[in-house]
């Protein structure tokens, strides 16, 4: 007898980007092959495909890694010795509800906190994060943390800028782009949400300009049209000498600063020298960044027009 017919099984990955990229587990025999995206099935601005990343088609490492659990362990050292030892899963189960029976009982339920996480699908009612708080709903009210550790910064920022968590256009309007500045930005490589560097490609076919900025060249330079490496940490800088330009040659829209920005007149002063007689030009922030000071000029003539 022949091996088995490869199974071909849809799945998604659950890493925690958010991206949830389409991927198929080939399985033989129960047993993981490899993992593929789906065949045959056409990149459109409709529907791209969402093609996943180096780490999400390494889910298959998971399974063999050396660090993965399989079975309750038990610590039996001091704190931080690192010393565990296996139990029964029956012998896990009780001795967690025996502990959280008692501390109820002790301090009450508030005592317990409810620390979570299962990656970008949460849990979604059958692991993780969703699981343990239908669980906790039934037990008693937790202590639980506020935010998260991945995005509560930017989510609050864009709150209180925009009165949104997640505020921004859909990646389709790249393609209405006439400029689309890459600053920090590498979707080839590190992805929130898929295929973004798709429709950069498209936008660029379609006429937009593509300017990179980053000390190294990434993947995510072939799709620029001009790349400026920095020095690394001198952002700040560049940002500085860009918005002087846009300060002194009437290409910053004073009113609206005014009205929609906190600090705006004292970033003006800071821009122009006017408290340190130093202005923030190009020429001041080229030995900075180590980019020229007629190729900071020209960005800020892009980015303003």
């Amino acid at each position: 007898m022949g091996e088995p017919e490869v199974e071909r099984i849809p799945i998604t990955c659950t890493l925690d980007c958010g991206s949830r990229c389409e991927l198929v587990a080939c399985v033989r025999a129960g047993r993981l092959l490899r993992l593929d995206t789906p065949p045959n099935r056409a990149d459109t601005v409709e529907r791209p495909r969402l093609i996943p990343c180096a780490r999400g088609r390494a889910h298959r490492r998971l399974l063999s890694a050396p660090e993965r659990l399989t079975q309750p362990l038990r610590r039996v050292g001091p704190r931080g010795e690192g010393r565990f030892a296996p139990v029964s899963w029956d012998e896990a189960l009780d001795e967690i509800a025996d502990r959280l029976r008692d501390v109820r009982e002790r301090y009450g339920p508030q005592a317990v906190m409810h620390a979570n996480g299962a990656g970008s699908i949460s849990g979604r009612g059958f692991c993780g994060a969703m699981a343990s708080r239908r669980f906790f709903t039934f037990w008693g009210s937790v202590t639980e943390a506020s935010g998260n550790e991945s995005n509560y910064n930017a989510s609050m920022a864009a709150q209180w800028m925009f009165g949104e968590v997640i505020p921004g256009s859909d990646r389709a309007t790249l393609l209405d782009s006439r400029l689309i500045l890459m600053w920090g930005n590498n979707p080839a490589e590190n992805r929130m949400g898929p295929n973004t560097e798709y429709f950069i490609a498209q936008a660029r076919d379609r006429g937009a300009r593509v300017i990179m900025i980053d000390p190294r060249f990434s993947d995510s330079g072939i799709l620029a049209d001009q790349w400026i490496p920095i020095r690394p940490g001198t952002d700040a800088a560049l940002v500085a000498a860009v918005a002087y330009v846009l300060e002194t040659e009437g290409l910053a829209d004073g009113e609206f600063m005014a009205t929609h920005a906190t600090g705006y007149e004292a970033y003006q002063r800071y821009l122009l020298g006017l408290d340190d007689a130093t202005p923030k030009s190009p020429a001041w922030a080229e030995p900075i960044t180590g980019a020229p000071a007629a190729t900071i000029y020209q960005l800020a003539h892009d980015y303003g027009t």
